[in-house]
């Protein structure tokens, strides 16, 4: 039986048909307040920009489910108690969600992002608390846009530990059971490499040097056997272009 975002009747745990396991969908762009790139917001003139505000992430039933688990995540990070609370029942709802499988793998975010130091906080919570699970998700955290989409969106800065949702991220990234990888701003780019976080992640339609190439689009637009997003912590990956 599925978990349901309480009071709803809402699937809390998303399922991608691409990936072996669960994941944690949230509203693409609304739950991203560090986006940036063309990878996030799309190219003047053309209709590429993030893959989770098309197909089947604009269907009104994954809309619905994310809207939903949006809410409600927000509402219980407004407190210490509710934050322990929302830990509590994500961890029992992974927990219940991997207890078959043979691989305990999640995706933590297959759209959206962290979107405060709280909610980064809450789900490094999880993480310890499932040490048998792998966990791996991309993310922006790491930057602050400083530029426009004229400029191509940059220059961009990287953050230091004084910023309170990286310094959230590096903690969580320093588990054992978690990966976590930068996310390239704009297609084509090289994967950023980020100090205290893992191999990052880029999006091309063509080669670049160093990167593993996602077999996804040759194999039916499926992981398939592959894991290495979330056991190769050192091996920068290259999405085809999305």
């Amino acid at each position: 039986m599925k978990t349901l975002v309480p009071d709803t009747r809402n699937s809390l745990l998303s399922e991608p048909s691409k990936m072996p396991c669960y994941s944690y969908g949230l509203p693409a762009h609304k739950s991203c307040p560090r986006a940036n790139g063309t990878i996030c917001n799309g190219r003047p003139g053309k209709k590429d920009g993030c893959y989770a505000g098309r197909g089947f992430y604009t269907m009104k039933s994954t809309e619905a489910a994310q809207a939903a688990r949006f809410a409600w995540t927000r509402e219980m990070m407004k407190t210490d108690e509710g934050l322990e609370q929302w830990v509590a029942y994500m961890v029992a709802a992974i927990r219940r969600a991997t207890a078959r499988q043979t691989e305990k793998l999640f995706r933590i975010h297959d759209s959206g992002d962290f979107f405060s130091p709280r909610y980064a906080r809450a789900w490094r919570m999880v993480c310890g608390q499932l040490p048998e699970v792998d966990f791996w998700a991309p993310f922006r955290g790491w930057q602050l846009p400083t530029g426009s989409a004229v400029d191509n969106l940059k220059p961009f800065r990287v953050l230091d530990e004084s910023d309170l949702l990286l310094a959230e991220l590096l903690a969580m990234a320093a588990l054992p059971n978690v990966t976590l990888r930068p996310s390239a701003l704009n297609f084509g780019e090289p994967a950023p490499e980020i100090p205290g976080f893992h191999a990052g992640s880029a999006a091309s339609n063509s080669h670049l040097d160093g990167h593993y190439e996602c077999p996804a689009q040759s194999q039916g637009n499926n992981c398939g056997s592959c894991r290495v997003c979330w056991h190769s912590k050192s091996t920068r990956v290259r999405y085809h272009e999305h």
